[in-house]
């Protein structure tokens, strides 16, 4: 009777355990879920803080006080940079000490829109834009029409795939030779009004990848 008693309780007690490792298992499985999720979460963050990150380069001709954005451009810099020093008070104009100076501009938002961003900087020699992220900008247009002096322009691999509006983006650059705009992304693109209107020394822009297809503004392109 005894035996048949202890029987049932080892087998209960071997139920017990079955389901306490099973409880186990769930909970180490709940634990690696939550651990990858706050990982993926983590990781997440970290590319938007990197996208966000993003700098346009430029080389300024000049001392004194100088702008480095057309002063109705609506979106400041983070942070500039101005021959490797970090110049808090500079946002749209600097007081610059040499004949020519490094400006490196650093931005912390996405940027939809960089319409007249340079529009007139007759001080603007060099820009580098390979480290900006047009992905989100819909409109170029003015972006450095009348920069005067502009002599080499770096527009590297840039994302132009959302962009509508190219008119005047180049136009009175009347100091730019040459410009590579064969990465150019236009299929987006309506307006090329005077895009290169005035670029009185222009004597290379390979325009053969552009696609036009639904440009409907292009009087006096050229």
């Amino acid at each position: 009777m005894s035996d048949g008693i202890n029987g049932i309780l080892r087998t209960k007690g071997n139920k017990n355990i079955l389901k306490i490792n099973k409880l186990k298992q769930s909970i180490f499985l709940i634990k690696i879920i939550l651990l990858l999720f706050y990982i993926s979460i983590t990781e997440g963050k970290s590319r938007n803080i990197i996208n966000f990150s993003q700098e346009i380069k430029l080389l300024i001709k000049g001392s004194g006080n100088q702008n480095l954005l057309y002063t109705s451009f609506y979106l400041q810099p983070s942070k500039v940079f101005v021959n490797n020093i970090n110049m808090d008070s500079c946002k749209m104009s600097c007081e610059l000490e040499n004949e020519e100076n490094n400006i490196r501009l650093i931005f912390d938002d996405n940027i939809n829109s960089t319409k007249s961003m340079f529009y007139g900087s007759d001080n603007l020699i060099e820009i580098n834009l390979s480290l900006f992220d047009f992905s989100h900008v819909t409109s170029m247009a003015f972006m450095f029409a009348s920069c005067c002096g502009l002599t080499k322009i770096n527009l590297g691999n840039i994302n132009t795939s959302s962009v509508v509006n190219m008119c005047s983006l180049f136009s009175n650059c009347k100091q730019l030779i040459s410009v590579d705009v064969s990465n150019l992304d236009t299929t987006q693109v309506t307006n090329m009004e005077g895009m290169f209107f005035n670029c009185t020394s222009l004597t290379s822009a390979n325009i053969s990848s552009f696609n036009t297809s639904k440009v409907e503004n292009l009087r006096i392109f050229l």
